[in-house]
C-alpha cells in the first residue's frame, strides 16, 4: 500500500470518528436535557421526526427547527433505529440540493471547507489530548 493510500485511509478514519463523535455529542446533549421524546412509540417518533425534518428543510437556518429535528433524530439513534428518510423524500431532496448548491458555489465551498477543516482539527487535538 502506498503512502497516499495510507493518508487517504487515515483521513477517512478521522472523518468517520469525527462524525461518530458529533452524533454522540448530540445524543448526549439531548439525553442531558431529559430525553423529552422517550415516551413516544417508534411510530409516533418517526412521524414527529418527519414533520420536524420537513420544517427544518424549509428553513435550515432556524435554530429551533434544527434542534427539534436533531433531538428527535437523537431519540431515534438512541433506540437503534434508522432515520425514516423514506418518509421525507421532498425534504431530503431540498437538503441535498442546498448542499449541492453550496458545494458548487466557490465562495460557499471555501467557507464550508474552512469550517470543516477547523472542526476536524479541533476534534483531532481533543482526541490527542485524551490519549
Amino acid at each position: 500500500m502506498g503512502e497516499r493510500d495510507e493518508d487517504d485511509e487515515s483521513v477517512e478514519r478521522q472523518v468517520r470518528a469525527f462524525l461518530q463523535n458529533s452524533q454522540l455529542e448530540r445524543n448526549a446533549a439531548y439525553a442531558g436535557r431529559g430525553r423529552a421524546y422517550r415516551n413516544l412509540s417508534d411510530g409516533e417518533l418517526r412521524v414527529k421526526w418527519a414533520a420536524a425534518y420537513t420544517a427544518y428543510a424549509e428553513v435550515p437556518s432556524d435554530q429551533e427547527r434544527r434542534r427539534l429535528q436533531s433531538d428527535l433524530g437523537s431519540e431515534i439513534d438512541l433506540r437503534g433505529l434508522e432515520l425514516p428518510l423514506s418518509m421525507v423524500p421532498e425534504a431530503w431532496a431540498q437538503i441535498k440540493a442546498r448542499v449541492s448548491s453550496a458545494i458548487h458555489d466557490p465562495g460557499k465551498r471555501a467557507e464550508i471547507d474552512e469550517e470543516l477543516v477547523e472542526d476536524l482539527a479541533k476534534f483531532k487535538r481533543a482526541s490527542e489530548r485524551k490519549n
